[in-house]
């Protein structure tokens, strides 16, 4: 009879079947096999209905379970322990054979007890299934049908012999029937829709109304709000599967807010589990929505938009299996009524709807946080913010977003390849974590021209990797722009080109195929652009280059072009010539042993002169600079003023000791003189003592100072500086060598800010050292003139003799001489003063200093003690610098 295996049908069918047909048999097939359908219908309703609707799928535990709540419900708490105790005896070994459903026993006995207690506002499940006795009347619904529809109206209920009440229950039936009418109106049984179909039995004593007409014809007001538009699960799944595509339908409206409402006009099934699929619908139309916002993005939102896509493409094949599998379960027929109803283990229910929308429900959930996630922000940041999501403990969940985290980053790994391959950014939303200086200069390519975004890094990448993209492509442009070397692609950059489905995640794994390729890359790049500046470039040459004639490094040169230039650096800075300062270069370089170094380094050392300004000497505007090709000047900062200020300290430092020892030369020179005028003049010794005393002083401090300088830094650091060159891998660890180089040397030259006492005392030694150059120009120079003078005198009185006026004369010159002489030595005092103060000062500073070379440098210039003997600070310095070394 039925197209279904035996075992999809309940074991009540076959005896509810034969008892139809037994209290049915005066009545046509058609119609006995309608009353079968509405029997099934009424016990599958009631099943559906029911407060304990589960209760035949519930397993043993959660029946107890449920009766024992029951027992709390009621202040039975007591008999909890009682009830356990039967139990396990039920379930004992030996019972085995006596009862072998026990679920059925415990399910009935909590039926009986809710229907026990059930309240007295409440319908009794029961009740709904009604029987209306009736006496030879025959009943017309044909008022109640309105063109055929599928309800009926409350008017439209008849009653028989004054009795509607419809009290007479499934339980409490006659057992003879009478006169029986059954209204139908199940539009696929009746082929006239408006007609409506009668039944008449004499013999029978009662009316059998079918679950549909039951629906409308009750009597009691309660049952018929209560049963007033109830719709069937079928229905309501039909309608779910239009709401889980965002489509309104004639049960579940649209809100404002994009989410679904049951329509208040009908009653359906299982609310709560109905309200919580609608949900689904809630989930697709905000992903809908938001994926509106995602079209006007860029790249990576367009990479986002179309992995949900793909996500939603995946669920609406979902609901395309739900929708194949409703079909196939609401095809029934004449001899399958269990289908319709809910009765076949194969059929599409709420229950099991909810089940199979588990896993779209998270995959729209986890694809609804993702959106959430990515609004309103740089879409070059949309992996940044959805790799919190992927850090998740439900498996599933953490698939979707790593899928979409896949797809985010394949716009940002196109660019990283761009990027490290070619040497060309390309960048049109604005989304790669490294972007063009548009206001930097070309030839500042290597420094500033290419900067690092760190808010726009993904955090699956490391900082270093960053960096390591950033160089990678740096030198690859710097490679084909400025060196104009046009670099194959070949190694490491080909096999980053030929990968295929790369993923952004892979930079997770530090051992994967992307990480080591990327680090390839960089060490091939750095490599090649090293060895271009080396080779091609002469990096290293012009380091040298640098070192000896900008640091002085070139001792000979230094000296014969300082010589050289005496003469213009004492004329006023307005009438310095630059062609002659070139000139007197070149001079130097042939007559030392420049005269052998590459021409293109000695090119590029060329003079400077700084603006002058009133009273400003030659020494004042006058400088060497070097200069580099741009790309490696920009690089190296050549020309921001750190070469020109150590120059120009380094070139005051050896002036004053060639100064110092140019007026010893002079010394030297006039002592023929001096001592004659001191065999005749006994007040010029002292003078001379104060004058040599003074200049031996601070030639010592500029000899001492000067060695400092020279070896004890310049050389000591480019000796370290020279051996990180030789060890450096990149040109970036050519930068930050260089770099060091010049802070240390701008620090132990006193360039530094921290060092502003040291120079402003070496400021005064300068001053000082000046002013005993001038007074000693002045001393020499009447020296020399009183030294004629008296010549010529002794010489007249050998021929011609003396008289009064001469001696008059002579006693005047006499005079003036010695007051000279007591004014130069006054001076000097004066000098020799000043100079102590300073030199303690400084002494002071060095001694007091945290740095060690500093603290030697103050022991080498009072190596005797003489300066500390006159100033007690000066030797309990030493002692707490010592003190501080011992304990630190």
């Amino acid at each position: 009879m039925f197209n279904n295996d035996e075992r999809t049908i309940p074991s009540y069918y076959p005896t509810l079947k034969e008892l139809c047909y037994h209290i049915c048999s005066s009545l046509r097939e058609e119609e006995i096999k309608d009353i079968v359908k509405s029997a099934v219908r009424e016990i599958g309703e009631s099943k559906l209905n029911s407060s304990i609707d589960s209760i035949e799928d519930t397993d043993e535990f959660t029946l107890a379970q449920n009766i024992e709540k029951q027992l709390v419900s009621l202040g039975k708490q007591k008999d909890i322990a009682k009830f356990r105790h039967l139990h396990k005896k039920l379930c004992h070994s030996n019972y085995h054979s006596l009862l072998t459903n026990r679920e059925g026993v415990l399910s009935f006995f909590l039926n009986v007890s809710e229907k026990k207690h059930v309240k007295r506002d409440k319908i009794p499940v029961f009740q709904k299934r009604s029987y209306i006795s009736s006496s030879n009347k025959y009943y017309s619904t044909s008022s109640a049908l309105k063109g055929g529809g599928d309800t009926l109206s409350d008017s439209s209920i008849l009653s028989t012999n004054g009795d509607n009440s419809g009290q007479n229950s499934f339980l409490s039936r006659p057992t003879t029937l009478s006169n029986n009418v059954f209204i139908r109106r199940d539009a696929g049984i009746s082929k006239s829709p408006s007609r409506p179909i009668l039944v008449q039995n004499h013999n029978r004593t009662s009316s059998f109304i079918s679950r549909s007409a039951s629906d409308t014809f009750v009597t009691s007001p309660q049952y018929s709000k209560y049963k007033k538009n109830e719709v069937s699960s079928s229905a309501v799944i039909k309608e779910l599967l239009f709401c889980f595509q965002g489509i309104e339908g004639a049960l579940l409206k649209l809100d404002h807010n994009l989410g679904f409402n049951i329509d208040p006009q009908v009653r359906v099934p299982q609310c709560p589990l109905v309200e919580r699929l609608m949900e689904l619908g809630f989930l697709h139309n905000n992903i809908v929505n938001q994926c509106k916002s995602l079209e006007k993005g860029g790249s990576v939102a367009q990479a986002i938009l179309i992995a949900i896509r793909q996500k939603l493409i995946d669920f609406y094949g979902f609901i395309g299996s739900f929708h194949s599998e409703y079909l196939k379960s609401s095809k029934t027929t004449d001899d399958t009524p269990l289908r319709e109803y809910g009765c076949d283990d194969n059929s599409l229910t709420l229950r099991k709807l909810s089940f199979l929308t588990e896993e779209p429900m998270q995959l729209l959930q986890a694809v609804c946080d993702a959106l959430n996630a990515v609004r309103n922000i740089n879409s070059g940041t949309a992996t940044t913010a959805l790799d919190h999501f992927r850090h998740h403990g439900d498996e599933r969940y953490r698939d979707v977003i790593t899928s979409l985290i896949i797809h985010a980053g394949r716009p940002i790994i196109n660019m990283i390849i761009n990027w490290m391959v070619e040497g060309e950014l390309f960048d049109p939303y604005n989304e790669f974590f490294i972007s063009l200086n548009t206001n930097c200069h070309d030839r500042d390519i290597w420094r500033d021209k290419f900067v690092l975004r760190q808010d726009l890094i993904p955090n699956v990448m490391s900082e270093k990797q960053a960096h390591m993209i950033l160089r990678s492509g740096k030198a690859v442009n710097f490679l084909n722009v400025i060196c104009e070397k046009k670099t194959p692609i070949v190694g490491a950059r080909e096999r980053l080109h030929n990968m295929k489905d790369v993923n952004i995640l892979d930079l997770t794994d530090p051992r994967s195929k992307l990480s080591e390729t990327i680090l390839a890359i960089f060490e091939e790049t750095s490599k090649q652009v090293l060895d271009t500046l080396v080779n091609e470039f002469k990096l290293f040459q012009h380091f040298q280059g640098l070192r000896r004639y900008i640091l002085l490094g070139q001792g000979d040169f230094v000296n014969y072009y300082m010589e050289l230039v005496e003469p213009e650096m004492r004329k006023p800075a307005s009438k310095l010539q630059f062609h002659e300062l070139m000139s007197l270069k070149s001079s130097a370089e042939r007559a030392t042993l420049a005269r052998y170094e590459d021409p293109e380094i000695l090119n590029r050392v060329s003079v400077k002169l700084l603006v002058a300004s009133g009273g400003d000497w030659g020494s004042d505007v006058f400088g060497l600079q070097y200069i580099m090709h741009d790309p490696l000047d920009a690089a190296l900062k050549i020309k921001e003023g750190a070469y020109s200020h150590m120059f120009n300290f380094l070139w005051r430092t050896k002036r004053m000791e060639y100064i110092l020892l140019s007026l010893r030369k002079e010394r030297w020179a006039n002592k023929n003189s001096l001592n004659w005028l001191s065999d005749r003049v006994p007040e010029i010794n002292g003078v001379l003592v104060l004058a040599d005393r003074l200049s031996h002083e601070l030639l010592h401090f500029a000899q001492h100072f000067h060695y400092y300088i020279l070896f004890e830094v310049v050389e000591c650091l480019w000796e370290k500086f020279q051996l990180a060159f030789t060890k450096a891998k990149s040109f970036d660890d050519v930068i930050k060598a260089h770099d060091e180089f010049i802070i240390e040397m701008q620090i132990k030259t006193f360039q530094d800010k921290d060092s502003r006492t040291f120079i402003n005392e070496l400021r005064l030694v300068w001053d000082l050292v000046f002013e005993l150059e001038s007074l000693e120009e002045t001393f020499c120079c009447h020296v020399a003139k009183e030294y004629a003078l008296r010549v010529e005198r002794e010489e007249h009185i050998n021929i011609h003799g003396s008289n009064h006026e001469l001696e008059t004369v002579i006693s005047q010159s006499n005079r003036k001489f010695s007051t000279f002489l007591s004014s130069t030595r006054a001076q000097y005092n004066i000098l020799n003063r000043n100079y102590q103060d300073v030199l303690k000062k400084f002494l002071l500073e060095l001694s007091s200093s945290n740095k060690h070379e500093l603290r030697m440098l103050s022991s080498r210039i009072d190596y005797s003690g003489y300066y500390k003997k006159m100033d007690i600070r000066l030797t309990e310095s030493m002692k707490y610098s010592r003190c501080s070394d011992l304990f630190n």
